[in-house]
């Protein structure tokens, strides 16, 4: 719940100093609240994020741990996916151009910040009254798989709930932004479902198929801004998201879309 859209979105003094749409934010709480769910899987962009600034990070992150505090002592577990605004950094390039490009620091950052939310079983089944199990923090893409380079621990993970698993995975590690780590997902699903799993879930911040508004598209205009920067891997990301009829829930666009991108297969 970032403020991605600063420049469409007139901030308060306060918001502007902690860079959250608190407005927006405490209504989604409240509306929360009113429907006592068990658990809220947050798909990214907690924060603005895109610093280097450990300091700029922790009081970013403070500030949302303050708000949804509130969500959590009603009694929902909170589960974080990392987003780009998390993990990357934005800086200029000797011409001018804005890059963004995930970092180590902002991945230890995240770590630090949100761990003891990834993953508490004890918390989760007191709040939710349902075991949580082939919870292992080590459990995560390994480096040299996946264009994996860093620990990916606690920023991709997975669990069970009954015959219920859950995935979570980071889209933008570093020096591999916008990706997915298909051969770890293959086999934790596998996993899941040899343990005798029904139905999986699998959380994301990037999208694999950018929702492209028919305006656009009846123009001949299309949109790749997430998985789908790497057709290929997309592809193969795809392909066990169907195999193990997972479903993939997804945040980044500012727009909601449900779709099946493959209909005529």
């Amino acid at each position: 719940m970032c403020s991605s859209d600063l420049a469409l979105v007139k901030l308060n003094a306060q918001e502007s100093l902690w860079i959250q749409n608190t407005k927006v934010l405490t209504r989604m709480i409240r509306e929360m609240q009113a429907a006592k769910p068990q658990a809220l899987f947050f798909n990214g962009d907690m924060i603005m994020g895109y610093t280097a600034d450990r300091a700029v990070l922790d009081r970013q992150y403070a500030y949302w741990r303050g708000m949804v505090a509130h969500l959590i002592e009603s009694g929902t577990y909170v589960v974080p996916v990392p987003g780009n605004h998390e993990v990357q950094v934005r800086s200029k390039t000797p011409d001018g151009k804005t890059v963004r490009a995930a970092k180590v620091e902002s991945e230890n950052a995240w770590r630090a910040n949100m761990g003891d939310l990834i993953f508490n079983q004890t918390r989760w089944q007191a709040m939710t009254n349902k075991a949580a199990t082939a919870w292992n923090i080590d459990h995560a893409p390994q480096i040299g798989t996946d264009g994996i380079t860093t620990d990916q621990r606690q920023l991709s993970y997975s669990f069970d709930v009954g015959a219920i698993h859950f995935a979570i995975i980071n889209t933008d590690p570093v020096g591999f932004d916008g990706s997915a780590p298909v051969k770890w997902l293959e086999a934790d699903l596998a996993a899941a479902r040899a343990r005798g799993a029904k139905r999986n879930f699998v959380f994301a911040h990037k999208m694999a198929f950018t929702y492209t508004p028919d305006k656009a598209r009846a123009a001949g205009r299309t949109f790749a801004d997430g998985l789908d920067l790497r057709p290929q891997m997309r592809d193969a990301f795809w392909e066990v998201i169907e195999r193990f009829d997972a479903t993939f829930f997804t945040g980044h666009q500012h727009v909601f879309n449900a779709s099946q991108p493959r209909k005529d297969q």
